[in-house]
């Protein structure tokens, strides 16, 4: 497959996807935030 070809492809993708990356960017800064609370309330974390 040649450069410029994927390229293309990676940046038609990539417009697609920008929109729905933020919608899930919401979702994905509370998981963080709950994973963080779960280590930081484990009795390992300092």
């Amino acid at each position: 497959m040649p450069c410029p070809t994927s390229r293309r492809v990676l940046t038609f993708f990539w417009m697609n996807m920008e929109s729905e990356l933020l919608l899930a960017d919401s979702l994905l800064a509370e998981y963080f935030l709950f994973l963080f609370r779960v280590l930081s309330y484990s009795p390992g974390w300092p």
